[in-house]
């Protein structure tokens, strides 16, 4: 059994800096755990010869699995670097400020899990009062884990990723518990339910067509009204079911009607954020996030079959430090920039620069399209400024930094590298690739 958790271990490790920030919340909830006398280990009687076996095949396991697995068993040598890179990296961001506010981890741990939030809630009183052991090492774990990724510098919402497990493991104690009903032929409960889905369902159309401003404009302040209207005719319809029927049908139906409905909510956010395009939007993506790169690499493609017939010859002078931009410009052929290599600056057939960069050479007709490289959030907080647009429609400000693609003339039909006369001014970054 010591071998193959070393095993497994080692692989772990091999999974980039953050496995390393989740091993040290787990390592801080196990060393909690025993200082406070939870048994979060070996048990007392576990025969010490044994235990010390066991050290020594988990040591042997995960050394096993670091070395073979980081060189691809021993093909590649440079791989053993990959683990030290790892935990420099690791120990960067625990240096390195990031930017992103405690608040945006929190956000996103609530908002993007409210139900599960709510349902460990319950679940984790729930393990208090009947003295579950695996539910307060989960409770445990949930709040070093939270610790460990507030507490660095350059935190990043993905850091708090690791809470998820415990936070799950606690909702489907709270979600058990909540579906525990003896009462499940009772009218009186599936009614209450289902009022409670229909309220539901208004309360989240009226906050789909809430625009996005001040609390003081009338569009606002009055869905806002509708809102607290339908939220105090549920209260008010609870506490009349509540005392025509028994009080235990009215909360078995109310959360019951509460836990659909907030899992619609979450199966739509999950839907959406599977289908939808990557952006800033999304707060557990790391900032910036690549546009639509597609865009240039389908321009630079209907460029290289005109010219050769083939859509990956041509030749690209890239400007700008991007790893994204060069991942997606791999089936080219790509130059260093200008400033890195002065022969790669004669007469390139296609440079990727700065937006506000000058056309690569005066003297050349060129073309040029501006494209969004990247994006980031335009905002600071831990939520964008219409939270609730962002929280029903992703609806999000965002900051976009361009790049602009020159073409060289004579790649289009009819066109010519020469100016027609020594007066010609070179055309700007805003004409459109066409002749």
């Amino acid at each position: 059994a010591g071998l193959g958790q070393g095993v497994l271990a080692g692989l772990f490790l091999l999974g980039g800096p953050w496995a390393w920030s989740g091993l040290l919340g787990f390592a801080l909830a196990w060393g909690v755990a025993r200082a406070v006398g939870l048994p979060a280990g070996l048990s007392s009687g576990t025969n010490a010869p044994a235990a010390g076996e066991r050290r020594r095949a988990f040591l042997w396991g995960a050394a096993a699995s670091l070395g073979l697995g980081g060189s691809l068993f021993l093909r590649f040598p440079q791989g053993f670097g990959a683990v030290g890179q790892s935990l420099n990296a690791a120990g960067a961001a625990f240096l390195v400020p990031s930017g992103v506010p405690f608040s945006r981890l929190l956000a996103a741990l609530t908002w993007y899990h409210l139900l599960a939030v709510l349902l460990a809630l319950a679940g984790a009183a729930l393990a208090w009062k009947r003295s579950l052991l695996w539910g307060r090492l989960a409770l445990l774990w949930l709040l070093t884990a939270l610790l460990t990724a507030l507490g660095m510098a350059g935190r990043q919402v993905m850091d708090a990723a690791w809470t998820l497990i415990p936070l799950y493991a606690l909702a489907a104690l709270g979600l058990e518990a909540a579906f525990s009903f003896a009462a499940w032929r009772k009218t009186g409960m599936w009614l209450f339910a289902m009022l409670t889905l229909v309220l539901a369902a208004s309360a989240w159309l009226t906050l789909a067509g809430m625009p996005a401003g001040e609390l003081s404009e009338p569009g606002v302040w009055q869905r806002w009204l509708l809102f607290g209207a339908l939220l105090s005719v549920w209260l008010i319809s609870g506490l009349l079911a509540a005392l025509g029927w028994e009080r235990a049908f009215t909360l078995q139906g109310g959360a019951l009607g509460l836990v659909l409905a907030l899992g619609m909510v979450m199966l739509s956010q999950v839907w959406g954020g599977a289908v939808a395009a990557r952006t800033p939007a999304a707060l557990w993506l790391p900032a910036p996030l690549p546009a639509r790169l597609d865009l240039i690499t389908d321009t630079l493609g209907d460029a290289a079959e005109f010219f050769s017939g083939r859509r990956d010859a041509l030749s690209v002078r890239l400007d700008v430090a991007s790893p994204a931009l060069q991942w997606a410009l791999r089936r080219f052929e790509v130059f260093p920039s200008a400033a890195a290599d002065p022969a790669a600056s004669t007469l390139p057939v296609a440079v990727i620069a700065p937006e506000g960069a000058p056309a690569p050479n005066p003297q050349v007709l060129y073309r040029g399209q501006d494209f969004v490289l990247q994006a980031r959030p335009a905002w600071e907080t831990a939520l964008p400024p219409a939270a609730v647009r962002w929280f029903v429609l992703r609806e999000a400000p965002q900051q976009a930094e361009r790049v602009v693609l020159w073409l060289r003339g004579d790649l289009f039909p009819g066109g010519s590298a020469i100016p027609a006369s020594a007066g010609s001014v070179p055309p700007s970054s805003e004409d459109p690739l066409i002749p």
